[in-house]
């Protein structure tokens, strides 16, 4: 059957997940607002859209109405979208004063010292958190992150372990399934 209705923030909204994710959260009849250092033509006209970076207030008035955060916004400072560590301290943060459930989506194929504290920052925030671990992503589209996989895949050696790529599409379902339980 069709779960409750909930409000969900998203990080990152603009980018290529978060548009996807947006899409099927509307789709499927949740209300979303999202934040993002940038906007894009493409995102879903229902999303409440604030172009903003995480440490501007605006967050903690999204994250007020909301009953679940997802964060996508990558840890990685580099990466488009990027907040960092204090990116996370801020939703982190956000979430809990809100009462929201904290859906961290952990780039743990990138580098260790970037993801660790991160995940170690939402596991032990007062939020109810999930930290989702993600393979390499990869999707139709040829943005940032598929062109990051491809050059990770081109390094690997021939007779190495074959690396397990995600599918964003995968992601996606995973996580609008994931806000229908408490498991």
């Amino acid at each position: 059957g069709r779960g409750r209705h909930v409000h969900v923030l998203l990080t990152d909204a603009a980018g290529t997940v978060g548009r996807l994710v947006a899409r099927q959260l509307v789709a499927a009849g949740h209300t979303v607002s999202g934040i993002a250092p940038y906007p894009h033509d493409y995102l879903d006209p229902h999303v409440e859209f604030k172009c903003a970076p995480l440490d501007d207030p605006v967050l903690m008035q999204l994250a007020a109405d909301a009953d679940a955060v997802i964060h996508l916004a990558p840890v990685d400072s580099g990466a488009p979208g990027g907040a960092g560590i204090t990116g996370v301290a801020h939703v982190a943060n956000a979430a809990a004063r809100a009462g929201a459930r904290l859906l961290f989506v952990s780039q743990a194929a990138g580098r260790a010292e970037l993801y660790r504290p991160a995940e170690t920052l939402v596991s032990t925030g007062w939020a109810p958190s999930l930290v989702v671990r993600v393979a390499p992503l990869l999707g139709r589209q040829l943005d940032w992150m598929t062109c990051r996989t491809v050059a990770t895949l081109m390094r690997a050696k021939v007779s190495a372990r074959p690396i397990r790529v995600l599918h964003v599409e995968d992601l996606v379902r995973f996580l609008v399934g994931a806000l229908g339980t408490d498991r």
